[in-house]
């Protein structure tokens, strides 16, 4: 019965727990069934992943399990590209327990009374006490080149190990990921980059904790979304956004090392960050400076969400009561440039590291 249909898949799953706090992440889509045998020794390229382009909406079921028995079920709903974002608190657990658990996703909707399983995973435990690591990928991982066409063709049907390492890069993150610490990508690439980022990480033995991206479907939306047309050259909003919800699903970190480049908007947008972990700031004033940056020009619908987001991190920061520790590491490429901060940021150009 599956043959002759397209069958759901995960492009993404990450499950992880801070105490007893158990956040998900979930991408799903859809592709024909004969995709399946594709042989996985083959370098993964990004426009075998064009397919992501399509739209999506699915019934997911998410099933945790302890010691073979159910401790949670709930069926949600993905938005329009086949992601999904939730955060339960199993307060009745400890965490000991929650980390020997199993989180298992289904798909309920393409096939009725058919419960297709999408796969399944144990929590990964996240201690707020301890580092973790977020770092852009392109430029300042990989120098792969997007400014003429030829580059672009270039940068999508080619595997992201025929582009240069960033070997400095590599060399100040591999000692802190041996150690465990959790890496994370948030990066202005499009989203059907990321299989060949996730094989080009594991290519560097580095398991990579989630990757951020942009969704470029959304561009093409009808509907209200996160980011419209201008946001395919302006990166602030998203690159922002998702610094902020990770931040939240993560349950503030005490201390986060930042990698970036110097090629777009990376030390601006660290530094923003950097102001609003650890300083006390007033939401409103601070959202109507950030909000009349070039980096940003937010449409009225993202005016509301930064909004929405800038009272969530007050809230976290009064909940967590952290001292924050924050690095800035910022390769340099072709040379020095000058970094445009405002006046309200000044001070904290003194704290970005260049390489």
């Amino acid at each position: 019965m599956l043959t002759n249909k397209t069958r759901p898949y995960l492009i993404h799953f990450h499950c992880i727990l801070v105490k007893t706090k158990l956040s998900l992440r979930v991408g799903v889509s859809s592709r024909s069934s004969k995709y399946f045998s594709k042989n996985n020794l083959i370098p993964s390229i990004p426009i075998r992943e064009f397919r992501l382009l399509k739209k999506n909406n699915f019934v997911t079921k998410i099933v945790i399990k302890l010691d073979g028995n159910s401790i949670y079920e709930k069926v949600l709903e993905t938005d329009q590209f086949g992601h999904l974002k939730f955060q339960i608190n199993l307060q009745n657990y400890t965490e000991q327990q929650l980390i020997n658990s199993e989180v298992s996703v289904y798909e309920v909707s393409t096939f009725k009374g058919i419960e297709l399983s999408l796969g399944k995973t144990t929590p990964a435990l996240i201690n707020n006490q301890k580092p973790v690591i977020i770092t852009d990928f392109d430029k300042t991982l990989v120098d792969t080149k997007y400014k003429t066409t030829v580059e672009v063709y270039h940068s999508l049907t080619s595997p992201l190990n025929a582009f240069p390492t960033v070997e400095k890069t590599l060399d100040k993150i591999m000692p802190e990921v041996q150690q465990g610490t959790p890496l994370f990508v948030v990066s202005a690439s499009p989203h059907f980059y990321e299989a060949p980022i996730r094989n080009w990480l594991k290519s560097k033995k580095i398991n990579d904790s989630g990757i951020f991206l942009k969704d470029y479907r959304q561009f093409l939306s009808f509907q209200n979304t996160e980011l419209f047309s201008k946001d395919m050259k302006v990166h602030g909003t998203f690159k922002l956004s998702q610094l902020l919800n990770l931040i939240y699903m993560l349950e503030a970190p005490s201390k986060v090392i930042l990698y970036g480049d110097n090629s777009e908007t990376d030390p601006l947008i660290y530094c923003i960050f950097y102001y609003l972990l650890a300083e006390h700031f007033d939401v409103r004033n601070t959202w109507e400076k950030i909000k009349n940056l070039e980096a940003f020009q937010l449409t009225p619908f993202q005016d509301s969400k930064l909004l929405n987001k800038l009272h969530m991190i007050q809230a976290l920061k009064r909940k967590t009561n952290h001292i924050f520790k924050i690095e800035i590491y910022i390769r340099q490429i072709d040379g020095p440039k000058d970094i445009d901060l405002p006046d309200w940021l000044q001070k904290y150009q003194s704290k970005i590291v260049f390489y």
